[in-house]
């Protein structure tokens, strides 16, 4: 025998069956960018590094991603997150240089944006351990990441070309690296 119900129960069950698929649909935007810093000299590296904001304010708070050397000159390398980290404004790094917006990250994305670079962190020190020391680098990391999430369709078309645009060494170059 079917269930009955009233028709005010069965307005709460659909308004709530539509608030919980409005949720799904419209999950939290975040903002991904390719980051870098000033090198230490005029024909060092740039150290480069991806930041996910949930707001678009040059001095909002986000989380960096970036590819760390183990400090031993191996050109071996570990994924390292930090969370709360403002690069611009009161709380910013000292050797931020500029960054390059490269889209909208959906939530569901998000998670698996450590993943991603992870992978792409084997994929640089298999490459250096197979060929010379300090061959591929946090530059070639992010590449390898932004490329995966264009791949995915999880950042737009052209993103991987604007980032390897980007300074890579020594002066500042802001005209290049413009969306």
């Amino acid at each position: 025998m079917p269930t009955y119900t009233s028709g005010r129960n069965l307005l709460n069950l659909l308004s709530r069956k539509q608030v919980a698929e409005n949720t799904i649909n419209n999950l939290m935007t975040n903002y991904l960018w390719l980051v870098w810093y000033r090198a230490r000299n005029s024909v060092g590296p740039k150290h480069w590094s991806l930041f996910m904001t949930y707001d678009a304010d040059e001095q909002a708070v986000g989380t960096v991603y970036q590819a760390e050397g183990n400090g031993w000159g191996t050109g071996q390398f570990s994924t390292n997150v930090i969370h709360g980290v403002q690069l611009k404004g009161v709380r910013g790094s000292q050797s931020y240089e500029s960054r390059l917006y490269l889209g909208e990250v959906h939530d569901k994305f998000n998670g698996m944006l450590k993943e991603y670079c992870d992978a792409a962190t084997d994929l640089v020190n298999e490459h250096n351990a197979a060929r010379v020391v300090g061959d591929s680098n946090c530059q070639d990391w992010c590449l390898m990441v932004i490329k995966t999430l264009e791949d995915q369709r999880c950042l737009p078309p052209g993103s991987f070309e604007r980032a390897r645009t980007c300074p890579k060494a020594g002066e500042v170059r802001f005209s290049i690296c413009v969306p």
